[in-house]
């Protein structure tokens, strides 16, 4: 063991830490996980997969369609109308798509005029809502 400890101690410090690398690792398991194979075919979605999209796809297209005003429209927003949707266990048909949407939208907007006047009101009940700042004492003082 004192001359593997010698041996060591005349490697240079990068070969040291190389080695402590390969220590560790050892005790970790070893091995790394090997790569993905980039060429690897897709796995197929199954037949639930393919009709949430093929919905998140409709609900895209009559929104568009029905409101073309509103051109803020996302994919995101698509899910959270499908979601509902599907919750609700309703056709999705072009009428109860257009309902939701306008239902999310205006509950949304809602929302977003409720958040905007309570923080509105708070520093005027309250005074600043922002904590002064610390004094820094540096040693030449």
């Amino acid at each position: 063991m004192d001359a593997l400890k010698q041996n060591v101690a005349e490697l240079t410090a990068k070969e040291q830490d190389e080695l402590m690398l390969f220590i560790l690792e050892s005790r970790a398991g070893g091995k790394k996980k090997a790569a993905k194979n980039p060429d690897a075919p897709k796995r197929e979605m199954s037949e639930g997969q393919k009709e949430w999209t093929d919905l998140i796809k409709k609900v895209q297209l009559v929104v568009n369609r029905e409101a073309p005003a509103d051109t803020s429209f996302k994919y995101k927003q698509a899910m959270t109308v499908a979601s509902a949707i599907k919750k609700t266990e309703l056709e999705s048909n072009d009428k109860n798509i257009v309902a939701f949407y306008k239902k999310l939208k205006a509950e949304g907007e809602a929302a977003r005029t409720a958040q905007s006047s309570s923080e509105n009101e708070a520093p005027a009940a309250g005074g600043s809502t922002k904590k002064p700042k610390k004094k820094v004492v540096s040693d030449a003082e």
